[in-house]
């Protein structure tokens, strides 16, 4: 599945965003695929954080790519209102 031009734009300006908060001293989290899933990672240590029991391909297509992409969070805020989006 090719990413479009939108979700690109999108995945850029939330990594630009996150590297901002990073320096400011903010902890961004990653959104993204994994397994067939929605995984939230902690980009301060690398690791998975939570696996949500929402299989991606339930989500429209724009919503898969766009996570398939990695969506950056710049705070737990961003994370909890991604994660209401994508999984209410």
């Amino acid at each position: 599945m090719e990413i479009s031009k939108s979700v690109r734009r999108l995945a850029a300006a939330a990594a630009l965003a996150a590297a901002l908060a990073t320096a400011a001293g903010a902890k961004p989290w990653t959104m993204t695929v994994r397994d067939g899933f929605i995984v939230l990672y902690d980009e301060s240590t690398g690791r998975c954080v939570r696996q949500f029991d929402v299989p991606a391909s339930l989500l429209p297509p724009e919503d898969q790519q766009l996570l398939e992409a990695g969506l950056l969070l710049t705070d737990e805020a961003a994370w909890s209102r991604a994660a209401e989006d994508f999984l209410s």
